[in-house]
């Protein structure tokens, strides 16, 4: 098989319903190093409700640990009484709309730098051993800061790893849906035009991405430019950058001292006919465009056989073209009807 099952998670909010899934692939062996999750409050569409979803991709030696951090954090954050109190408060704010969204941006802006300070401590206080994929086992050699591979001592890697990451945040009372990116993990939002439309052909979609594809790829000439002047060890190269000795292909992510943790937000009002939001790794959309993506995902009626068929499609697409270097693939899918 070209995929194995890492985990599958799903959660009901009223009639909205989400769920993830994730594969392994064939790279990295039996290491995962993307997380995804889902997580809700409250019941119904009463003010105050609201599901929230993410996806993140890892990258370096502890890729999966920083990616496991990042759920874990985000997840803790919105369970914190004080947390769950302001929520609410703002949800329930109905008289100044920009006001309420504002609000909800600032949220997200806090909890995605709490999770950039919980990876960047755990800097301090590294495993003592870990285990990446094919290449085995690597213990940390202190003295060096940094890992020495168990089987080829002249295998040295870099104390350096993070993670990308796509959170989506749906206020269900005020149909407001919010997205924040960092990296090259990405969001859509679609559906099929026949379900609402009486006039609309069988079959017609409508997608678009809410996230964008490039924002944050070293190859974006304007990331580049803003590489360039900001003061920081952070090099470029051809169509990458170095942070250290560790190459990158994106300029934003989480668990980087010297990169940009600035997301970009979009906030938008799913129409009727768009009852379907995919959330992915790029293990998804770099295999899967996202029209393809929404009229896969709208043939389901369950949104975990939904995550699942569609990780499964994508892993069995990339096994085409390179059977030993499928990657790890993860999907939430988020039904809004």
């Amino acid at each position: 098989m070209a995929w194995r099952l890492l985990w599958v998670l799903s959660c009901h909010q009223g009639m909205v319903r989400g769920a993830v899934f994730s594969a392994v692939g064939t790279r990295y062996g039996d290491l995962n190093q993307d997380r995804g999750f889902v997580f809700d409050e409250m019941v119904g569409s009463e003010p105050g409700a609201y599901l929230l979803a993410g996806v993140f991709d890892g990258h370096g030696l502890l890729g999966d640990h920083a990616a496991q951090l990042a759920v874990d954090t985000v997840v803790a954050w919105f369970q914190e009484d004080g947390i769950r109190r302001r929520v609410h408060e703002t949800l329930c704010q109905r008289t100044d709309a920009a006001l309420r969204e504002q609000q909800v941006q600032l949220i997200l802006r806090e909890v995605i730098q709490q999770t950039h300070e919980r990876i960047l401590a755990s800097y301090d206080t590294p495993p003592h051993s870990a285990f990446y994929g094919p290449s085995g086992h690597f213990h940390f050699d202190e003295a060096r800061h940094q890992y020495v591979s168990a089987s080829e001592p002249d295998d040295k890697r870099p104390l350096e790893f993070g993670t990308t990451a796509i959170l989506a945040f749906y206020d269900i009372a005020n149909n407001t849906l919010y997205t924040a990116q960092l990296g090259d993990s990405l969001a859509a939002l679609g559906g099929s035009a026949a379900e609402t439309d009486p006039d609309g052909a069988k079959g017609t979609i409508s997608a678009r991405m809410l996230s964008l594809p490039h924002a944050h790829s070293a190859r974006n000439k304007t990331e580049r430019e803003r590489v360039m002047q900001e003061r920081n060890p952070v090099r470029l190269a051809l169509h990458a950058i170095r942070v250290g000795p560790h190459v990158l292909r994106i300029t934003r992510a989480l668990g980087h001292k010297h990169l940009s943790i600035e997301p970009e937000f979009l906030v938008v009002h799913p129409q009727k006919n768009e009852q379907v939001l995919v959330l992915g790794s790029d293990g998804v959309f770099d295999i899967i465009g996202v029209e393809d993506a929404v009229r896969f995902c709208v043939e389901f009626d369950d949104p975990a056989q939904a995550a699942e068929e569609l990780v499964i499609q994508a892993t069995e697409l990339a096994r085409v073209e390179a059977e030993d270097s499928v990657d790890n693939t993860t999907a939430v899918v988020i039904f809004l009807d």
